[in-house]
This record gives structure tokens, C-alpha cells and sequence, in this order.
């Protein structure tokens, strides 16, 4: 699997206030397991790059659930995704609990994660390329598939921090485990072990839609409190 000809870069715009559609939602959910968040369709604006707009990736559900060894992230799609290989949702990951300890967020100001994880939409294409963030300017793409990238921050700035898992595997690096695109499902997962957990720990996670420009706020789902399996 070799890197794409050509990378499209992408600009995803955030506003600072939630819409209203997200003031509605409650500020904590507290699960067990597993949850799953539904989202509005329709709240998310095209993908803006350098060659010109791409359909959004517009999340109207995302579930995260874990069985004792694997935390799985799988977000549901409003329509199919166009040829851009992108972030589909960003989750912040306090693993202790404590909003004293971790990386304070740049956007939106929330305090004490210890890893940020990435939901990637990867692609192949008719050219041979293969990529999990731009993509072929010229070619088709012929499989989709789900992937995670891991970083770790180092501190308290959430720009500071280093890689965990690579979504595509780069010498050096964890891979992530692929999994499929199936009808309109982005999915994939990480071991426990990447993160340091352990069955039974309750953690905090903030998601965010990614792929796209929100429309009416952060992008923010409400925060979970998740205890393990």
C-alpha cells in the first residue's frame, strides 16, 4: 500500500457557540458498556478543499462500545461519502476522569484529556493510492474502509502530543485495524491496551463531528462518562 499521488488538504471551519440544536442535548451521559448518540441530519456543510468542495460527512448516529478488551467507534452516515479520505469524528479521551490532569482543548476550552482519538474514513483508489487523510485528485476510489489514529498528549496543550496508533501504519508505528465500510458505517477500534485501560475504569469522551463545516455550532456531542466492560 503505497501514499496517494496526490493529497487534497482540507479546512474544517468550527464556530465558538453551540446551536441550538446541541443546547438541547444533555451536558453528561452517563453509560454502562456502551452508547450511542443520535445527531440532526443536515447539520453539517461541505468539506472545503483545494481542489473544490467535497459532500460532507454528516454523523446522524454514533455509537461507542467496548467488550472487555477493544473500545469500538462506529459513526453512521446521512449520505454515502464522495473521494475524500477525511476524520469522520474526533474523540478527547480522560482516562482518569479528572478535568486536573491532561491537555486543555484549544476549541472550546475543556480540560483533562489524556488522548485524542481519530475516526478515519481511509480509501483506495484506481491508481494504486492509498490514504486515510486527502486522497487522488484524478481517481476513482474502489474500497472504503474504517480506521483509528491515536495520539497521546504530553501535557497540557493539545497540540503537544505523540502517536499511539497510525491509522495507516507507518514504519514505526501500530497499525490500526481495518474494518470494512458497510452501507453507510464508518467503523474501526482500538485494544484497551493502546490507551492503558482496563476493564471495569470509568472514562470521560468528548466527540465531535469532523468532516465537514458545522452549521449551526461546535460540532460537539454530548460529553460521555463510559464505564468499561
Amino acid at each position: 500500500m503505497r501514499l496517494p499521488a496526490a493529497i487534497l488538504s482540507t479546512l474544517l471551519l468550527g464556530a465558538v457557540l453551540a446551536g441550538p440544536a446541541r443546547a438541547q442535548a444533555p451536558r453528561q451521559i452517563k453509560a454502562a458498556g456502551s452508547v450511542e448518540l443520535p445527531d440532526a441530519a443536515g447539520d453539517m456543510g461541505p468539506i472545503t478543499t483545494s481542489e473544490g468542495e467535497e459532500p460532507p460527512l454528516d454523523v446522524v448516529k454514533l455509537a461507542i462500545a467496548s467488550d472487555g478488551s477493544r473500545l469500538s467507534v462506529a459513526a453512521t452516515l446521512k449520505d454515502a461519502p464522495g473521494k475524500l479520505a477525511t476524520t469522520v469524528v474526533e474523540l478527547f479521551i480522560d482516562t482518569d476522569n479528572a478535568a486536573a490532569t491532561g491537555a486543555t482543548l484549544t476549541r472550546g476550552g475543556q480540560r483533562g484529556f489524556e488522548y485524542r482519538a481519530e475516526l478515519r474514513l481511509c480509501m483506495s483508489y484506481q491508481d494504486g493510492a492509498a490514504s486515510c487523510a486527502g486522497g487522488s485528485s484524478k481517481a476513482a476510489p474502489t474500497r472504503r474502509w474504517g480506521a483509528m489514529e491515536v495520539k497521546r498528549f504530553k501535557g497540557r496543550d493539545d497540540f503537544d502530543r505523540e502517536d499511539v496508533l497510525s491509522a495507516l501504519g507507518f514504519p514505526g508505528e501500530k497499525r490500526s485495524v481495518e474494518v470494512p465500510m458497510k452501507g453507510q458505517v464508518v467503523e474501526a477500534s482500538f485494544d484497551y491496551a493502546d490507551l492503558k485501560l482496563k476493564p471495569g475504569q470509568q472514562i470521560r469522551i468528548l466527540a465531535r463531528e469532523a468532516g465537514g463545516n458545522p452549521k449551526d455550532g461546535s460540532g460537539d456531542f454530548p460529553e460521555v462518562l463510559l464505564t468499561l466492560k
